[in-house]
This record gives C-alpha cells, sequence and structure tokens, in this order.
C-alpha cells in the first residue's frame, strides 16, 4: 500500500516507452492486480491493447480482457472530463474577458463579487456584450444585479 500503488500514474507523465516498459515490468513480477488494473486503464489512454499485453508480457489474461474492453468505458470518461474542462476553461475565459472589458470601461466593477459567482458562460457572455455595448454604468450594474438574481 506504499508508493508502489503511485507508479502506475507516471505512464501519463513525460516518460519514455522504454520507461513505461520498465514499469510494466515491475508490476507484473510484483502481481499486485489492483496496480496492474491502474496501469491498464491508464495506459489505455497512450497505448493501444497489444502494447500494453506486450509490456506486461501476458496474453489474453482474463482480467486483462476485461479492462481492455472496458477501455471504452475510460474514453468515453475522459471525454466527458475533457468537455467539462473545455466547458470551464469558457467559463474562466468569459469571466476574464468581462473583468478586463470592465477595468478599461467602468473601472471598480472588474472586482465586483457578484461576477465571480455567475457559473453561466452564457451569462457571461451576455454581460460582456453589455459592458461593450453600454456608454452608462449603471446599465451595466443593473444588468449584473439581474444576472446574479437569476443565477
Amino acid at each position: 500500500m506504499g508508493l508502489g500503488r503511485l507508479l502506475p500514474w507516471s505512464v501519463l507523465m513525460k516518460t519514455t516507452d522504454e520507461e513505461v516498459r520498465r514499469l510494466a515490468g515491475t508490476l507484473a513480477r510484483d502481481g499486485d492486480q489492483e496496480s496492474i488494473v491502474r496501469f491498464l486503464i491508464l495506459g489505455s489512454l497512450r497505448y493501444d491493447r497489444e502494447q500494453l499485453e506486450e509490456m506486461l508480457e501476458i496474453s489474453k489474461m482474463g482480467l486483462v480482457e476485461a479492462i481492455l474492453e472496458g477501455s471504452s468505458l475510460v474514453q468515453e470518461v475522459v471525454e466527458k472530463a475533457v468537455t467539462k474542462a473545455l466547458a470551464e476553461g469558457r467559463t474562466t475565459e468569459a469571466r476574464r474577458s468581462l473583468c478586463i472589458v470592465l477595468k478599461a470601461k467602468f473601472p471598480g466593477l472588474e472586482t465586483a463579487p457578484e461576477i465571480d459567482s455567475i457559473a453561466s458562460t452564457e451569462t457571461l457572455e451576455s454581460l460582456l456584450e453589455t459592458a461593450v455595448t453600454s456608454t452608462d454604468r449603471s446599465i451595466f450594474e443593473q444588468a449584473l444585479a439581474a444576472a446574479v438574481r437569476v443565477n
């Protein structure tokens, strides 16, 4: 239960193929099923089935088959995580852009805590549009207050 359980994660780091092969050999020799499963799941993001089997020096091991067949599930989870991360990045960028415009047009509003409470990208983009097109600070303040109420 020591650091050996962290070894499979190194497959996602800047490791060479040779380093990953040595890691696989270590895991196969140790025979820790949980670490092998982690290696297979994480390794499937970087290598194909045949490469992973070769690295572990195994052939058609039941556990390996089940894990690798389930790698589409892993891929689906990764894709969902990437989609979520992209959405969060888009929200962060919309918030950042809004603050840049507010700092230039309505100094002081860029630090309004209400802006950080808005989680909707669409709302932030709408506020950005209002900030860009508005010449009256109070109009933007009203739009911000309305956005916070809705959010």
